[in-house]
């Protein structure tokens, strides 16, 4: 669906850079096979028309895929420095109002690097929105492990120009001792998924964004844990958590982000399709990818 290009070849008209990471050695699940999701995604692709649900046409802007970013299974700190040279080549093709970087992955961990990227490259504050089943607000994992994807938020809350309320959470609903003692150490109040389901998603989340506006945050950047829906919608997952969030939920929320900032990049991460038989998670994640895009090129100015 998208142009295929080398990623030394960007050129200064581009508007949304596809990478692929297929990577997933931080990950604890027992249900491996998140690093073949950027393949699975792409191909999925392939099954839809040119326009989003609103009629939207996203090829009036530039979109190209460089292919995925070279990993190292074995070696976690040149990984993510595979990641971050990867950011800040997207983002140097054009130095007044850069590309968007659109990151599938691969585990969740892959947001750290590119948090890590962004925060050293951008000379502007941005706010973090979350959608996941977990907070990943683990410390060490097994009291030992830092760089595992249920530690991603605790890493991006180590960096010196991130604070806790820069981080929004939304749809959790299956939080760990340690990760709730972390929660309200870091006095960070996510938006659960029961209570989504009481209430109108939209206005809780509009709510939830005037702490950003208040602190004259502009700018954001969106992860999207597949595991936020509800595994009816997407199974194919590392850790599929019941109840969660139906596809039209997260539609109408994603669609209000961008009237209300400027999205800087985003990534869809946990895809796992060994356990995709019927492809429906990677067909709903490429869905929301091409629905996101379309959500931000309706609001670009």
């Amino acid at each position: 669906m998208f142009d295929k290009i080398d990623k030394h070849e960007l050129s200064n008209d581009v508007d949304f850079v596809i990478a692929g990471v297929p990577f997933e050695a931080t990950s604890t699940s027992p249900r491996a096979g998140t690093k073949s999701a950027p393949f699975a995604i792409r191909k999925a692709f392939n099954l839809f028309s040119l326009l989003t649900e609103l009629g939207i046409d996203i090829f009036q802007k530039k979109i190209v895929d460089i292919g995925d970013i070279e990993v190292y299974p074995s070696l976690i700190e040149e990984t993510m420095k595979a990641i971050e040279n990867t950011i800040s080549l997207i983002l140097q093709s054009r130095s007044e109002n850069p590309p968007i970087p659109i990151i599938i992955g691969g585990d969740h961990f892959i947001t750290y690097p590119i948090i890590r990227c962004l925060s050293n490259s951008l000379n502007q504050k941005f706010g973090i929105i979350i959608f996941d089943a977990h907070v990943d607000l683990y410390d060490k994992w097994l009291y030992k492990e830092q760089h595992a994807h249920c530690t991603v938020s605790h890493r991006i809350l180590d960096l010196k120009s991130i604070v806790p309320d820069d981080l929004l959470y939304v749809g959790t609903r299956d939080v760990d001792y340690e990760e709730t003692e972390n929660l309200a150490k870091f006095s960070i109040n996510p938006i659960s998924a029961h209570l989504l389901s009481e209430t109108n998603p939209e206005s809780i989340l509009l709510e939830q964004l005037k702490s950003f506006q208040e602190r004259n945050i502009e700018n954001v950047y969106v992860s999207i844990d597949i595991d936020v829906l509800d595994p009816s919608y997407a199974p194919g997952t590392g850790y599929p958590i019941p109840g969660g969030l139906n596809y039209r939920q997260l539609w109408n929320i994603l669609k209000l982000i961008p009237q209300k900032f400027k999205v800087i990049g985003f990534d869809m991460v946990e895809v796992c399709p060994p356990y995709d038989s019927s492809e429906m998670t990677s067909i709903t994640a490429a869905r929301l990818i091409m629905e996101f895009i379309g959500f931000i090129v309706k609001n670009m100015k």
